[in-house]
């Protein structure tokens, strides 16, 4: 009788809850197509919380999941999104590379995004979702983070340990980096302050340690908002090399609060990314389109920020 129960448990006719009991309930559907998650990388960062969270809901929901990794290449990104248009796949989550980056309702960069082809995808009928970053319009459903609110969840926070003199370090690669810093600076004029002029802007985060330690030269403020945990990382090395100490000499605040955050030594403040909220959440929209084919669904979640605190940023009387 056990082993007939184990059996039927795992094909889902019934659910044991430890300490409950056994409960009879209809069987799971059986799996009803493909979910494609496409991120710039699988194994680093903020993206393993995100695809574990994005692989449970959809297969939960009785749907396989794909995992495609773009390394952040335009090119690869349209290779992986024609594949998975020729297989059929039912939805598509995806941080789209290059995205909105000549900003808000500015569509004279989208020749340098897959917008046309991701358009072409979601009028096939593939549910379609941006995750992290968008291109500036409504036409896709969206999950993010409210940047621009990030940038002045940073600048008060900034401003509330006592710091006036302020920086921000920044990628133009990435939409939601330009927005944190548009939100930093007009948070900035709201406090009645001024962005130092020490500000330090990269085309590529990959260049981000040299840029700092030549700036770090030249003079600094008295703390830096870093647009992501991996500029600040570079800001740390930078400093290291310059003998400056962190906070004692420099104070930095940060966003995504991943793994690097809490590296030995670093105790950085930063304002948490909720990967695994995000991975599920674009997941649960995905399933929610295919199951009522008939709408066109606007989903356009922005999740406000909230400071992580830990010892990067020293409080001035």
């Amino acid at each position: 009788m056990r082993q007939a129960l184990v059996s039927l448990v795992h094909e889902g006719w019934f659910e044991s809850r430890k300490g409950i009991g056994t409960f009879c309930m209809a069987k799971r559907a059986a799996r009803t197509g493909d979910l494609a998650l496409v991120c710039y990388f699988a194994a680093s960062y903020i993206f393993p919380a995100i695809i574990d969270a994005f692989e449970r809901t959809a297969q939960r929901s009785g749907f396989n999941m794909t995992f495609n990794q773009s390394e952040g290449d335009l090119e690869k990104e349209r290779s992986i999104l024609r594949r998975l248009g020729e297989k059929g796949a039912s939805g598509i989550a995806i941080v789209p590379v290059n995205a909105g980056l000549d900003g808000p309702g500015a569509h004279s960069g989208l020749e340098g995004t897959n917008y046309g082809l991701l358009r072409e995808l979601m009028d096939s009928g593939i549910q379609v979702l941006l995750v992290d970053n968008i291109f500036g319009d409504d036409r896709f459903p969206s999950i993010a983070l409210d940047d621009e609110a990030v940038g002045r969840t940073a600048a008060r926070f900034l401003f509330e340990k006592g710091h006036r003199d302020v920086g921000i370090v920044y990628s133009r690669e990435h939409r939601p980096f330009k927005l944190r810093r548009e939100g930093f600076l007009a948070e900035l004029g709201k406090l009645g302050l001024e962005c130092s002029e020490r500000s330090v802007g990269v085309e590529r985060r990959g260049d981000a340690e040299e840029a700092l330690y030549e700036a770090l030269g030249r003079g600094r403020p008295g703390a830096y908002f870093c647009a992501n945990d991996e500029l600040a990382v570079a800001l740390y090395k930078a400093a290291a090399r310059r003998g400056l100490s962190i906070p004692g000499e420099l104070s930095v605040v940060s966003v995504d609060n991943s793994d690097y955050a809490e590296l030995p030594g670093i105790g950085l403040s930063s304002i948490s990314h909720p990967s695994s909220f995000i991975g599920e959440r674009a997941a649960q929209i995905l399933v929610d389109g295919i199951a009522n084919p008939g709408l066109r669904f606007k989903n356009v979640i922005t999740i406000d920020p909230v400071v992580v605190e830990r010892t990067s940023v020293r409080s001035l009387p």
